[in-house]
């Protein structure tokens, strides 16, 4: 069993490769999503897993095999036929286009354009420097398409130019596997008994590390940064160690205590150092419902994976660039199913204070210890300095509290020591209008309204190839055409749902595309299922301002069950928070959202 890491640049390929690799019974794989910017700090914190090949893609392969000699790499390739695909996408979006993407994958297009006689430029860059320059001089110069490699992408997205990424189909990385295991067997035995002599040191309670003298680590049965970290606070137990053979210490790391002994060891003639540790964690603070502390990284790829920025013309980049500029407060508004916290997360990814987690804090979903943890306790957010902060529903909050929570960030000068961004759904509540006027006046924030998706329709042609696209990745399919009727089907539908219904419905359609093409017909059939669910499934109507209203013409269970799932729906899923908004019991809401279930396949 041939042991395989793969490091590639997008969540969708994980997927595939992870799929292509769990049908073979010769490979025991661990894929990671990342790029050639942070290939090296997954491999390190994976070498205890004492992998036998590295399989990864592009610019993240060739830095693998500059910086890795003594684990083989095999590098994905993209095929003629994956390219190919890809420009057709391209094509399809009837706009002009140009390829941004790392020298290997140019020559490979440039070969291709020769062959087709296709005319679009080819941009060559080597970092991710250049390749912002030059999506900026493409944007600039109004460029309606980008093919592109996957660091250009994840900019493309941020900056919300529609783009097609040159993906690896099955076959691919089939072969890709092959070379793999070919690779890994010539090591076999060599990292067979590193592996049986690593597992007997994790059998004992203690964890290892071993380093030099310099401080370099030479073997850890922890994950590479954390041993990093603690020999780095150890430096003056070590001296103690190589002075006098051996010492034991404490060391207490963000809330966790690690008990180390230390001991002077050589190795090749010489002086190295074992540090044997447990870890104990320290409860300094508890986890409370409604608050999400999350990284960077989760949030880019939240951002790049949403729909909502390719929907965005120029004045609205203009408009957010000017916001994430700014150190006021932000209100985010906008009708419902319209990703609103999917705008705060680009505002923090362009923030300077972007190094702080983002914090969010959902009174959807916060009960009431976690309302006392928040207005109380000194480990509360509200307390926390440099970080951005996003609020959502705020009008969950009964009358008093809300304006407990105004006064508490008001007398702590929340707003001044953090970026705050407010998100609120549009409602016809006088009580909860006049608290939203206050908030904004009292907090002096400025407003961006996120607009229905019946406004921005005209992006629809451009959306669709990207987000065919974005599927082919995930599946390795290629469904590469859709009639030039489905566009005018999908513009003249009215959208109630906003984004999320959109979503649904291209899942419909790539779902039944048949021989890598969408038709009109497929487009009206999805439709009609979307007015089927918003007549028979939930019972119920919205008037034309996006707002909910109640069919008393029906009986009581129906009405029951429209209210309920309105609340669901209001929630984003979260059955705790509706079930409060609703004053029962889960075991009720859930007896609910069963008989709603049973009832729905009973519809003709």
């Amino acid at each position: 069993m041939a042991k395989i890491l793969g490091i590639v640049p997008y969540p969708e390929m994980k997927e595939l490769v992870s799929k292509v690799a769990s049908e073979r019974n010769d490979i025991e794989a661990d894929i990671y999503v990342g790029d050639y910017r942070d290939c090296i700090r997954i491999l390190e914190e994976n070498l205890s897993k004492n992998f036998e090949a590295i399989l990864s893609r592009g610019a993240t392969a060739d830095e693998l095999k500059k910086r890795i000699h003594y684990i083989p790499v095999v590098d994905i390739p993209v095929s003629a036929f994956d390219l190919i695909a890809a420009v057709r996408l391209a094509k399809s979006s009837g706009g002009s286009f140009a390829a941004v993407v790392f020298p290997s994958l140019a020559a490979e297009l440039r070969k291709l354009k020769d062959l087709t006689k296709d005319d679009f430029p080819v941009y060559s860059v080597s970092s991710e420097k250049e390749t912002v320059e030059v999506l900026k001089s493409l944007k600039a110069e109004g460029c309606g398409m980008v093919l592109c490699g996957a660091v250009a992408y994840e900019h493309a997205s941020l900056m919300g130019m529609p783009s097609i990424l040159i993906t690896s189909g099955r076959d691919c990385i089939s072969r890709a596997l092959d070379d793999a295991v070919q690779y890994a067997r010539y090591n076999q035995k060599i990292h067979e008994e590193l592996y049986f002599y690593t597992n007997i040191l994790r059998a004992h309670e203690r964890q290892t590390v071993i380093l030099q003298e310099d401080g370099q680590i030479l073997f850890t049965t922890e994950s590479y940064p954390l041993a990093e970290t603690l020999c780095g606070h150890s430096r003056k137990e070590i001296r103690l160690a190589a002075k006098y053979g051996k010492c034991s210490f404490y060391k207490v790391l963000d809330d966790t205590r690690y008990s180390v002994d230390c001991e002077k060891t050589e190795y090749d003639g010489r002086p190295c150092f074992t540090l044997m540790f447990v870890r104990t964690k320290i409860p300094v603070r508890i986890d409370r419902h409604g608050i999400t502390y999350t990284d960077l990284r989760t949030v880019k790829t939240e951002v790049a994976a949403s729909i909502l920025p390719r929907f965005f013309n120029d004045e609205d980049l203009r408009t957010l660039q000017a916001l994430s500029r700014s150190r006021s407060p932000i209100l985010i508004t906008g009708e419902s199913d319209c990703y609103k916290s999917i705008i705060a997360e680009y505002l923090y990814v362009s923030d300077t204070r972007k190094a702080a987690p983002l914090i969010i804090i959902d009174f959807a979903a916060l009960d009431i210890t976690g309302w006392q943890f928040l207005m109380a306790n000194d480990h509360s957010p509200l307390n926390e300095n440099g970080c951005t902060v996003l609020v959502k529903n705020v009008a969950f909050l009964d009358g008093t509290k809300r304006m407990a929570f105004l006064n508490c960030i008001q007398q702590n000068l929340f707003c001044r020591r953090n970026r705050v961004i407010f998100v609120h759904t549009a409602a016809d509540d006088p009580d909860i209008v006049r608290f939203v006027s206050q908030l904004v006046q009292k907090t002096y924030s400025q407003i961006f309204e996120v607009p229905p998706l019946r406004k921005r329709l005209s992006a629809l042609g451009t959306f669709l190839s990207a987000d065919l696209n974005r599927k082919n990745q995930a599946s390795g399919e290629h469904v590469t055409e859709a009639d030039p009727e489905v566009y005018e089907v999908l513009q003249s539908y009215h959208w109630p749902y906003n984004y999320k219904q959109l979503e649904r419905v291209m899942e419909r359609l790539y779902g039944s595309a048949a021989d890598g093409k969408i038709t009109r017909e497929m487009a009206e059939a999805a439709l009609q299922a979307e007015e089927l669910l918003e007549v028979k499934e939930t019972g119920r109507a919205r008037e034309e301002n996006g707002q909910p209203r109640i069919d008393y013409s029906r009986p009581l269970d129906e009405i029951t069950r429209s209210v309920v799932l309105h609340v669901l729906d209001e929630c984003g899923g979260n059955q705790r928070a509706a079930a409060r908004r609703l004053q029962i019991s889960r075991t009720t809401l859930w007896r609910m959202l069963k008989e709603a279930e049973e009832q729905k396949h009973k519809l003709p």
